[in-house]
C-alpha cells in the first residue's frame, strides 16, 4: 500500500517521463533518473516547493560561504516549503523582477542537474524556519543518477548475453 506522498511523487515522475523527447532514448534515460530523484524526494517532507525566479524562468541563486574557509563558496538555490516564508524572502530583496512559483520537488531535482553554474538546493521543511534546512548536492545527484543508468545497461547487456 502507497502513501499520498508516494503517489504524489508517481505522478510527478510520470510526468517527467512523459515530458521528455520521444525519440526511443531519452525517455527511457528519464524514466531512470526520475526513480533516483523519487528516492532523493522521499527524504524531503514535502512534494511541492516554492522557489524566487525571474521572469525568464531563472532561479534566484545565492553565493554562500564556507565559514571555516572564506575563499570556498558555493552557488544554492533556496526552495521554501510555503509561500509565505519565499513570499518575504522576495520581499527583502526588495526586487520587482522576482516571482514566487510552486514547484513539484521532482521537477526541481531534475532541472538541478542541467544547472551547471549551481552546486545544490537547500530545502527549508519548515515554513516558519529558513536558517536551516535539508541540501541536496548536485554532484551527489548525478553520480547516483549516473549509476542507476550504468546498472540499467549492465543489466541490458547480461539480459542479451
Amino acid at each position: 500500500m502507497s502513501t499520498a506522498k508516494e503517489r504524489i511523487l508517481q505522478r510527478q515522475a510520470e510526468a517527467l517521463v512523459q515530458n521528455a523527447p520521444d525519440d526511443g532514448v531519452t525517455s527511457g534515460a528519464v524514466q531512470l533518473v526520475a526513480g533516483v530523484l523519487r528516492v532523493i524526494a522521499q527524504r524531503l517532507t514535502h512534494t511541492q516547493y516554492f522557489l524566487l525566479q525571474n521572469r525568464e524562468t531563472q532561479w534566484l541563486t545565492h553565493t554562500l560561504g564556507n565559514r571555516q574557509n572564506p575563499e570556498i563558496e558555493k552557488t544554492i538555490v533556496y526552495a521554501y516549503s510555503g509561500g509565505t516564508a519565499a513570499n518575504l524572502e522576495r520581499l527583502k530583496l526588495n526586487s520587482g523582477e522576482l516571482v514566487v512559483v510552486e514547484y513539484p520537488v521532482l521537477e526541481i531535482l531534475f532541472r538541478l542537474l542541467s544547472l551547471r553554474e549551481v552546486d545544490g538546493v537547500v530545502f527549508f521543511e519548515q515554513a516558519t524556519e529558513v536558517k536551516s534546512g535539508v541540501e541536496v548536492n548536485r554532484l551527489d545527484v548525478e553520480q547516483l543518477c549516473a549509476q542507476q543508468v550504468q546498472r540499467a545497461k549492465a543489466i541490458h547487456r547480461s539480459s542479451i548475453a
